[in-house]
């Protein structure tokens, strides 16, 4: 096809030519300054003072279908004259051009909210006096349209229609459509909550998934909306173009999805994040019984909708994918010390802007962690914010759990940021402490069963059969990995087959994508039970080996107050014994690749001590009496669960790997070694599955 392409940078014309293949032909005018990544893009460039060379338009329509989606959309931040000059203006401008220069076809992208406009004589008088102003003065005599001055002149000569009184936006659509629709050959689409993966404009689904992802709070309308999905408009404008469609469609799904339910699925859905969905009042917002300009036809009478389930899925993942762990400092350490304090360490944290020791006058060591920044789904304001309150919860509430633990000690949070000080615990993290061959192994062991025995005595005891069993398998691990692996694809060529140590493995993306939809597998897979959350993100690096108890001490929780599935935790001290902990600390990386699709992993890397724990771990699980009367009794499937979720945790972990350590040699272990493993349990499932 050969197109004409206008509104590139909004939802509706970006995720149409996102849609397109390098084989058709596209124009588009862009704003000076402005980029596409469309590879094959002819741009039409122009200037914001909305004046236009009839020259110019008449080269961007000739022979090309119009698609216009171009639009003030429908704020305080435009006054009527604006709105009119871009959304009516210049949708004139471009239908006279179109059909001056014999163009096949224009297709004009309204909105539903003109069904808001009264059905009234004034109204209709006044689509008349628009269709005629433009074909007075939006001829090819002049050579250019000065389209702010039309539009004050068609409002001077208008002075007696009362304008105040309706929707600036709707009423400057309703105008556009009225030119529309005095063409021989246009398609009009009246859309409104359009939502898609590439949506990102502050709708109300972007608004509640990233204040949800980031932590902000989002007030949201409690009402009824039927949502049509970014692929079905695509595929609707295509359907137009093809059976050279020319009516007005209504774009429907006739699907009706209440708020609150959406709210519920996002919640559900991330449950490592932090940002609070709260309903509103019930809104007022409704269709007018007899509507203006009734639609001739609707999306439902050409296409099948996309049901809104799986367009929020698709939807989720990508807003997961675009908002990772990309945060900037700014303010310093020295801003939350109080007086007569003084650094004595600065420390690492993925979560936080500042993590150190510091002690006062009186030489007493304490943590300070310090969040002054946006983060997403465990890092940043929000996350050290949840992670006071569970300290303050775990206290109260759970005794045994909190002795696990340092003490909070202070806490201060508000708007711009969140600090923790906490008991200074005197030791190392477990897994380096096993790296720098501190103890003989079964000192380690014994240490490692000690660990289990408080973590199961202080939770499992209260377990409880799981709420939402397949939701939660995709929410952990299946949907959440899913949406982690794009950044991998900034490290290297992705592909269906990778060999690793000479024997070739299926790429995690085919494994998942069977496992979204293998009911057998999933059946295999589901979490059974649920317990309060001891921890959320249970690596051996989240601990402190004490140097006088050897005991294994707990710091840095996921923050998260409620239930959980267990195994999540159990799986991420596998997974650390298993290469995460050697990775992130060792110096050399752990995984080269030979060539594309071809990579060595050095597991002898791994400590002997670290390697045998790993092996030996379900066993001492198993050897835990409270694990197996809460656990092992009712999760059948355990051992494979727990190694389906620790090759999860590698995967999940590549982003965090990519932007915050200062090589791409971890994010590229991660996925290598999460591949692995990955095979190794998905193989093992596919012969449970058979026998």
């Amino acid at each position: 096809m050969r197109l004409a392409i206008t509104g590139i940078t909004g939802n509706i014309g970006r995720g149409y030519l996102n849609s397109l293949s390098n084989k058709d032909e596209v124009k588009a005018l862009v704003r000076k300054g402005g980029y596409t990544t469309f590879k094959k893009i002819e741009p039409f460039s122009f200037d914001d003072d909305l004046k236009y060379a009839t020259s110019f338009l008449n080269d961007f329509v000739k022979d090309s279908v119009v698609v216009h989606c171009a639009a003030l959309l429908n704020s305080d931040l435009y006054n009527l004259e604006e709105v009119i000059a871009v959304n009516a203006m210049l949708t004139g401008a471009l239908a006279i051009a179109t059909m001056h220069t014999g163009a096949p076809k224009m297709i004009y992208i309204s909105t539903e909210m003109i069904y808001e406009l009264k059905n009234e004589h004034e109204l209709n008088s006044l689509r008349s006096r628009f269709v005629e102003f433009c074909q007075e003065y939006l001829t090819h005599n002049g050579k250019l349209y000065d389209l702010r001055m039309l539009a004050q002149a068609f409002i001077q000569q208008n002075s007696q229609f009362p304008f105040g009184e309706y929707n600036g936006y709707a009423l400057s659509k309703y105008l556009g459509e009225a030119i529309i629709n005095s063409m021989p050959n246009s398609a009009t689409l009246r859309i409104t909550n359009a939502y898609g993966p590439g949506y990102d404009n502050p709708r109300l689904i972007p608004r509640m998934i990233q204040g949800r992802l980031i932590g902000h709070n989002i007030i949201y309308p409690k009402e009824k909306r039927d949502f049509v999905y970014s692929n079905d408009i695509n595929t609707l404008i295509n359907t137009i173009i093809e059976k050279d469609l020319r009516e007005t469609f209504d774009c429907k799904s006739d699907e009706t999805i209440e708020t609150q339910d959406l709210a519920d699925m996002i919640i559900h859905a991330t449950p490592t994040a932090y940002g609070e969905l709260t309903a509103a009042s019930i809104s007022k917002r409704q269709r007018p019984e007899y509507p203006v300009l009734p639609a001739i036809s609707a999306l439902t009478d050409i296409i099948k909708p996309t049901p809104f389930k799986d367009g929020f899925s698709a939807t989720l993942r990508w807003h997961k994918e675009q908002t990772y762990h990309q945060m900037k400092d700014g303010r310093s350490l020295q801003d939350f010390l109080k007086p007569g304090e003084q650094i004595i360490q600065t420390l690492k944290g993925s979560s936080t802007a500042h993590l150190c020791i510091v002690a006062g006058t009186d030489r007493v060591k304490k943590v300070r962690k310090v969040a002054i920044y946006d983060g997403v789904e465990g890092n940043g304001i929000a996350k050290v914010a949840n992670e006071i309150k569970y300290y303050q919860y775990i206290s109260k509430h759970k005794p045994k759990l909190a002795s696990m633990y340092p003490r909070l000690v202070d806490a201060k949070t508000d708007e711009t940021f969140s600090s923790e000080t906490i008991e200074y615990l005197d030791g190392k993290n477990f897994y380096q402490s096993i790296k720098d061959g501190d103890l003989p192994i079964n000192e380690y062991r014994d240490s490692v069963v000690r660990f289990i025995g408080c973590l199961s005595d202080s939770v499992l005891k209260n377990c409880k059969p799981a709420i939402n069993p397949y939701g939660n398998l995709d929410a952990y691990y299946v949907e959440r990995s899913f949406s982690r692996l794009r950044p991998i694809e900034e490290v290297l060529t992705v592909q269906d087959v990778i060999t690793i140590n000479d024997v070739q493995y299926t790429a995690p993306h085919l494994i998942l994508s069977d496992l979204l939809k293998n009911e057998r597998l999933r059946d295999l897979l589901k979490p059974r039970i649920e317990a309060f959350c001891f921890h959320g993100d249970l690596t051996f690096l989240n601990t402190v080996f004490e140097r006088k108890t050897q005991n294994i001490r707990l710091i840095d929780p996921r923050g998260h107050i409620g239930n959980w599935d267990p195994l999540y935790d159990y799986a991420k001290l596998a997974f650390t014994l298993g290469g995460f902990g050697e990775f992130v600390i060792s110096k050399e990386p752990m995984v080269a690749m030979k060539s594309q699709g071809n990579f060595v992993v050095h597991f002898e890397q791994i400590p002997q001590i670290s390697r045998q724990l790993h092996s030996e771990f379900l066993n001492l699980l198993a050897h835990n009496q409270i694990f197996r009367t809460n656990v092992i009794s009712r999760e059948p499937y355990w051992q494979q669960r727990i190694a389906f979720a620790a090759a999860t945790h590698f995967l999940a972990d590549i982003p965090f790997r990519l932007y915050t350590d200062n090589t791409t040699a971890t994010a590229l272990a991660s996925y290598i070694i999460g591949t692995y493993y990955l095979n190794k349990v998905y193989e093992g499932l596919k012969d449970e599955v058979i026998s």
